[in-house]
């Protein structure tokens, strides 16, 4: 799963382990929170992969790693969060879309 290493990803990772899953922890650049996260999950053979997926073409390089380490995907969670500010008397309806 996708962006697994902190808030909404780790919520969705700990309560699909918890249901018996098996976790692919995806993390971009924070290895440690990504381990933490791991280590936390219910269950065995859960496994963290590094990758910038801001470099598009480094995602089939994820996902054949995912499917050598565990055999095959069976859900795929793309999750991804960003926050840009926007002043909201500043805004216009365009920028909300």
């Amino acid at each position: 799963m996708t962006g697994a290493s902190r808030g909404i990803g780790a919520a969705i990772a700990t309560l699909l382990a918890e249901r018996g899953g098996k976790i692919a922890v995806h993390y971009g650049s924070n290895e440690d929170a990504a381990q933490a996260v791991c280590n936390s999950l219910n269950g065995v053979g859960h496994r963290i992969f590094g990758c910038d997926l801001a470099d598009a073409t480094s995602a089939p390089d994820l996902v054949e790693r995912v499917v050598e380490a565990f055999g095959r995907i069976d859900v795929l969670i793309n999750n991804a969060g960003a926050y840009i500010a926007h002043p909201v008397l500043k805004v216009t309806g365009d920028e909300w879309l």
